[in-house]
């Protein structure tokens, strides 16, 4: 297998350069998200779950 080219491994390296930055960016995303999740209330997960009850006794009617 022949060796790549100087010019052929530099664009390989800036390509990968630049999926580990975008990679990097996602991940610092991702990870601010996590810091900053709050769970939702008792009270919202009580009337979710209602409506989603009500929501398949509709479904099973039909």
């Amino acid at each position: 297998m022949p060796k790549p080219t100087k010019l052929e491994n530099y664009d390989i390296s800036q390509n990968v350069e630049g999926q580990m930055k975008e990679m990097s960016k996602r991940t610092k995303a991702d990870l601010l998200f996590i810091k900053n999740y709050k769970r939702p209330s008792k009270k919202f997960l009580k009337k979710w779950r209602k409506d989603m009850e009500d929501f398949f006794k509709k479904l099973k009617r039909c």
